[in-house]
């Protein structure tokens, strides 16, 4: 059995694909969102193995003809980090600066805008980290650890209040955030890329450290990211994380530049090597960057479009004594595409009142409030997209309420500490996956079954799970006992 999982994680995981495998379908025209949910499942196929490939070695070929900033000898790479952190401290000293004498939030006007920017980004977000799951077939390479506990650290070692991914599914359903079902498909592409290097990380180490290096180091709009989240009273948590765990003195910044002259070979190939890093580099240079998708965001095309799901229902559900503009408003609703002219009648005929506050407009009373006729028909989220709409303008203006900042409210509150699990209470418990692998843990024969038997849970699309988390965990006592460092309980 072991055997068998072991090949499993070679074949199927990791990009090492058996001979007699034909290659035929290795390279299907499918899109980046299709792409994106073949390589995050589970269990990915042979296929999908292949198909990754072919998508890697596409996106490789694309960035081997663009410009590369790092520099040409590995040496210089911490003069590289350092002068690179001190150009995004100072522009963020400078931003600092200009909101203090008055300058308006630079990526969001409002809060409608800023939750409309974490449903966009969330498919890159779902697999934060991702990238670096091929690594963790090199647990007996003391040269790669590095880039493991990089890993682990994404996966929060296995606490549920540390774990990137959690955290931020934490975040969206805080908000009342929905998952965004009709995302234009570029917004899957750089997700496609780190899943893709996460499923082939020992055919693609050099890229792997490269694209390691470029992400790890921290960018300017993260810092604005958290300061105006904060700002609009949400949770920036999931992003502060990042500005402190990515520092460029001990932090993932620094670890990305020691990983590569931890794996930099020290004669042979050594220059091949490098090139390969700096093209894997590139690639975080592909996809929508944030400042590209937060250029896009529209509240009135945000406003339609939830008025165009609601349509799906709502177009059943209205009387025929209320006409606007000569028709029915289940005649509106069930015209997709004339959702917006609907907005724009609602503006028109007076249910709506633009600019100003959103409690003298009509239409606001019917969905907002204990004893509204459409109570529960609209998200928080969705009714903030409204409010803010609405208001436009005046939410500039003194008479709109102010927006207390999210550490200002919850500056004392405690947060309760992950549990953990014995493996003798990992046994007994009453989810079946978990006792399981427990008990698979308990007859493994050595440290290295272990190791593979606790690897496909770490996966992007487990690690989040109950027995993901409890694997994470395990996997992290192991590697301490092959690195001699205390063995986490």
């Amino acid at each position: 059995m072991l055997a068998l999982q072991k090949n499993i994680l070679n074949h199927f995981f990791l990009g090492k694909l058996p001979g007699n495998v034909p290659q035929a379908d290795a390279a299907q025209p499918q899109t980046y969102r299709q792409f994106y949910q073949n390589f995050l499942q589970a269990y990915p196929g042979a296929s999908t193995i292949r198909q990754a490939k072919a998508f890697l070695q596409q996106q490789l070929g694309w960035v081997a003809k663009q410009h590369c900033d790092l520099p040409e000898n590995p040496e210089d790479l911490p003069q590289w980090m350092q002068q690179h952190t001190e150009r995004t401290g100072y522009a963020y000293q400078q931003y600092l600066k200009s909101r203090k004498q008055g300058a308006p939030r630079r990526y969001f006007a409002n809060k409608s805008e800023a939750l409309l920017f974490l449903q966009h980004v969330e498919p890159t977000k779902r697999v934060d980290g991702s990238w670096l799951y091929g690594t963790l077939q090199s647990w007996h390479d003391i040269n790669c650890h590095q880039l493991i506990r990089t890993y682990l650290d994404e996966l929060g070692n296995g606490l549920s209040a540390q774990n990137h991914v959690l955290l931020y599914q934490q975040l969206m359903s805080k908000e009342g955030i929905p998952l965004a079902t009709n995302l234009p498909d570029e917004y899957y592409h750089q997700g496609c890329i780190q899943l893709a290097l996460g499923l082939l990380g020992q055919d693609f180490m050099p890229e792997v450290i490269g694209f390691n290096l470029g992400y790890e180091q921290m960018p300017l709009h993260l810092l604005i990211t958290t300061y105006e989240l904060d700002e609009l009273g949400i949770d920036p948590y999931y992003f502060s994380l990042h500005v402190t765990v990515d520092n460029a003195h001990n932090g993932h910044a620094q670890q990305a530049v020691e990983a590569v002259y931890a794996m930099l070979p020290l004669f042979k190939e050594r220059d091949e090597f490098y090139q390969r890093i700096r093209r894997g580099y590139m690639l975080n240079n592909l996809g929508m960057s944030t400042e590209q998708i937060i250029e896009r965001i529209d509240l009135k095309e945000a406003i339609t479009d939830v008025f165009r799901h609601k349509a799906v229902v709502g177009q059943f559900a209205h009387g025929n004594y209320c006409r606007l503009a000569g028709r029915s408003i289940n005649e509106w609703l069930a015209d997709s595409d004339q959702i917006g002219s609907f907005v724009d009648v609602l503006e028109e005929t007076g249910w709506i009142k633009r600019h100003e506050n959103p409690e003298n407009s009509r239409f606001w009373h019917l969905i907002h409030g204990e004893k509204a006729v459409m109570f529960g028909v609209f998200s928080n989220a969705e009714q903030q997209i409204i409010y803010d709409w609405i208001a436009g303008d005046w939410l500039n203006s003194p008479e709109a309420p102010r927006i207390r900042r999210y550490r200002a409210v919850h500056r004392h509150v405690e947060i309760a500490p992950s549990q953990t699990l014995t493996i003798q209470q990992a046994l007994n418990s009453k989810n079946a996956d978990l006792a399981d692998l427990a008990q698979k843990l308990v007859e493994r024969d050595n440290s290295e079954q272990a190791f593979y038997l606790l690897i496909p849970y770490l996966a992007p699309s487990l690690h989040t799970s109950v027995v993901g988390l409890w694997a994470t965990r395990q996997f992290v006592s192991l590697l301490n006992q092959e690195a001699n460092l205390p063995v986490q309980s």
